[in-house]
């Protein structure tokens, strides 16, 4: 995965969406979007986090269709999605998944807990490498250690 840290884009994103595994820091992720572009002055949307596909389908859109260049977008999902088109960019938390796995079966219903250990590491690799196939040099990559190490 790469990192966009290092590049300084000429205009800020249109729409960032933060697209991880459950269970990894995507929450923390989302959270220093959003604040981060909003101390350069941009006008965040949605004004919460999108809870249902379709609050995620319609804000990708709004964003899609917003020529103001003062607002700017983030949206939080699990799904492997993906938006194409200028100012898109995609950012996940990498968290070693046996840890991920761990946390999602104490969170999680009772039917996740008497999953597999090993399907669920499983079903978070695979996710991280549809992330990566999708956005490619698109994606900002923060690793969950980073988090607490050196935020």
């Amino acid at each position: 995965m790469t990192s966009l840290l290092r590049k300084t884009p000429a205009q800020p994103p249109k729409l960032i969406i933060v697209t991880s595994p459950p269970r990894c820091g995507s929450v923390w992720l989302y959270n220093v979007r959003r604040r981060t572009l909003a101390s350069a002055g941009l006008t965040m949307k949605p004004d919460a986090v999108t809870a249902t596909d379709d609050e995620e389908a319609s804000a990708i859109v709004a964003a899609d269709l917003d020529a103001d260049p003062t607002v700017s977008y983030v949206v939080k999902t699990h799904r492997p999605m993906s938006a194409t088109g200028e100012g898109v960019l995609a950012a996940t938390v990498l968290r070693d998944p046996r840890d991920m796995a761990v946390s999602y079966r104490g969170f999680s219903g009772a039917v996740e807990r008497d999953r597999p250990f090993p399907e669920i590491v499983a079903a978070m690799v695979q996710r991280y490498k549809q992330i990566e196939g999708l956005w490619g040099d698109r994606l900002l990559t923060i690793r969950y250690d980073d988090i607490g190490a050196a935020p």
